[in-house]
């Protein structure tokens, strides 16, 4: 079938008449972008144009809630940024509500309104994107969500000590816990930090990894390992590369602490 007849299909098979398929169809392939593609076969079109075309379908039938498994799995980068932007004028232009299944870090935080965590089999968090983002509920979470620096320690107080190695926590703990830091909240520097960061800790770099515009620099931290991000003109003002000394530093604001 072409595009059109695609689309069409499901109101033909309510009994709606022809002028009022023919509105509906053209009214979602505005929306979507699609009406150079209507007289298209589906073998002509490409990954990012028969997404499209298959979210027109389930639109066409007046569908207010759309259930999308990883919709951008098989597309290129550029088109996948290009469908969020995308995704993100349809959803408001036609009241949809979407739950949206993916892997992508990226899709969940300019899509979601609300996002949930599932691990196991189970939703393990839900909340607002922020705040679950922001505020994991446990370390299973938190190392699912990016936070790499995972370390475990004694709490007494503000403060954590961990092989010997004391960080500032953000409100008092007492016991046996551990602590997740984001990668990209630790701020590497050559001397010692000038700013209201309580958290300022000698380290040695053991590795530097180049991710793509930015650089995964692992450190050794008095026996702890810890890795920050970096970007590519800071890696080269610093001077970054195995066996440097530097200072890691963190807000006490970036510790987010569980039980252990």
């Amino acid at each position: 079938m072409t595009v059109y007849e695609n689309i069409a299909y499901g109101l033909e098979i309510r009994k709606l008449s022809e002028d009022k398929i023919s509105n509906v169809v053209k009214n979602i392939a505005s929306v979507l972008n699609i009406e150079h593609l209507l007289e298209r076969r589906p073998s002509t079109l490409s990954g990012g144009e028969a997404q499209r075309v298959a979210i027109a379908r389930g639109l066409a039938i007046g569908s207010k809630f759309l259930l999308l498994d990883e919709p951008f799995a098989n597309l290129d980068p550029s088109t996948t940024s290009r469908l969020i932007l995308e995704m993100k004028v349809w959803k408001r232009e036609l009241g949809l509500t979407v739950i949206h299944v993916t892997h992508s870090f990226e899709e969940a935080l300019l899509l979601g309104d609300r996002v949930g965590v599932m691990l196991d089999g189970r939703m393990s968090q839900v909340g607002s994107v922020k705040e679950v983002f922001s505020n994991p509920r446990d370390e299973n979470i938190a190392s699912f969500l990016g936070f790499e620096n995972i370390i475990e320690g004694m709490a007494n107080g503000e403060l954590l000590e961990a092989n010997g190695v004391r960080i500032v926590l953000p409100t008092r703990y007492f016991g046996r816990v551990r602590i997740a830091v984001r990668s990209e909240d630790i701020i590497l520097s050559e001397e010692p930090f000038r700013s209201s960061l309580r958290n300022m800790l000698e380290a040695t770099v053991v590795d530097v990894m180049d991710i793509g515009g930015l650089f995964k620099v692992t450190l050794d931290v008095g026996g702890l390992t810890l890795k920050a991000l970096v970007t590519r003109s800071s890696a080269v003002e610093i001077g970054i590369q195995p066996g440097k000394k530097l200072f890691a530093g963190f807000k006490a604001t970036a510790v987010h602490v569980f039980e252990a």
